[in-house]
This record gives C-alpha cells, structure tokens and sequence, in this order.
C-alpha cells in the first residue's frame, strides 16, 4: 500500500558555489531546475532526481531516490521470481498487459537466462525483493536493450528504448521485509544484457542474492 512519500534528503555539497537541482516529474535536473534547500517531501509516490551543478558550468552525474511508502508483505512465499517471455518485435518495453496471459516460469536470477544470444523478445519479472535489515539500498537496473523497474506500483528505473548496455541507479531506504517489484525488460537485435545489482547498509555492490528472490507461494 502506497501513502505520503517518505521525505528525500541529499547531502550538503563541499563546493563553493556549487547547487543541487532537482526535478520530481521524471526529467533531467537542468540549471533551471528548483534548488535543493531542505527536505523533499512528496504527497504521493515518485522519483527525485537530482544532480550537483558546479561554477565551471558543469554537471554532476544524475542521482534517482525513489520516494515511497510501502508496507512489506508477510504473505507465505517461495524463493525465486515469476518469469514471462513475450516474443515480438520491440521498440519499447509493451505493456504490463501483454503479458498477463502468458504462462511463467519460476527463475533464481534476474537474468536473460536461456534467451542469451537471441533476438526479438521481452522478459516480464514479478516477486518480491526479501529485505534483510533497515537500511538505504542502491539497486543499480542494467540492461541492452531498454529495461523499467517498479517497486509497488511505483516505477522507480526508466531507461527504455533501444540502446547499448546502460546501468541506472536507484537509491531507496527501506525496513526489513517482503516488497513487490517487477521488471520489463525487451532485447531487439545485437548485444543483449540484462543484470539487477544491489549495494549499500554495509554490502558492496553485487548480484542481487538468490536469497532476496521470492514469489507468492501456490
């Protein structure tokens, strides 16, 4: 259940006249953006991004906080996630529907797994990520071609469209817990590459642990 947005804060800058900007509809932070001056509090779910601009006229590389409420889920459960394969020609990530009748298969990995190596097709994830202890994670969503991750039914990555290996990240705080999440991803023609990595509360970055992976039990 989604409710008011936790508030999102950002650390002071060590630079003279230095700013953060930041936007809260999904854009890039430009240096027309509002200035970071406190905390951020949202009336609903959503994505801060933000990023330093310097004197010299140079920018800092876009940070995303994802901005939610969420209560964890204590519902019986099996480890490993819910995948779908949705063959197709694809420009875009299709829709959550399209894939609603199709048939899944229970997976140990975000990962391409058997459709390494081929063309034309979308991949649909479900389940839930098993927080081991409060704390401010960092998801890092890797993928050629595009790729959208959702926690709850707020989307939190957005690097849809065609394009070589891109890794966006996601900062979130989160209590220990069960959270819903799902990922869309769809490869065209070429390389294909798709990872969910997680670092932060004392891990460096890695994998996604198979032991975070879970799903509705039957």
């Amino acid at each position: 259940m989604l409710g008011n947005a936790q508030p999102v804060e950002f650390e002071d800058v060590n630079m003279p006249d230095a700013v953060i900007r930041y936007t809260i509809d999904g854009t890039e932070p430009t240096p027309q953006s509002p200035e970071y001056r406190g905390s951020i509090r949202l009336n609903r779910a959503g994505v801060v991004k933000a990023a330093v601009f310097r004197p010299t006229g140079t920018k800092s590389d876009t940070v995303s906080i994802a901005a939610i409420s969420i209560k964890a889920d204590d519902s019986p459960k099996i480890q490993g996630v819910n995948r779908k394969v949705l063959l197709g020609e694809f420009k875009l990530c299709p829709d959550i529907s399209q894939f609603t009748s199709l048939g899944s298969k229970n997976v140990a990995e975000v990962g391409l797994g058997e459709m390494a190596g081929k063309d034309n097709y979308a991949l649909h994830f479900e389940g839930y990520i098993r927080i081991p202890a409060d704390g401010e994670y960092i998801f890092n969503l890797a993928s050629d071609d595009g790729s959208k991750m959702w926690i709850g039914e707020s989307l939190v990555v957005n690097h849809d469209g065609t394009h070589p290996y891109l890794e966006k990240r996601l900062r979130v705080r989160l209590p220990k817990g069960d959270y819903p999440f799902r990922i869309i991803m769809f490869e065209a023609t070429g390389d294909d590459y798709l990872r969910l990595f997680v670092e932060g509360a004392g891990m460096t970055k890695q994998l996604i642990p198979a032991s975070w992976l879970w799903s509705k039990a039957p």
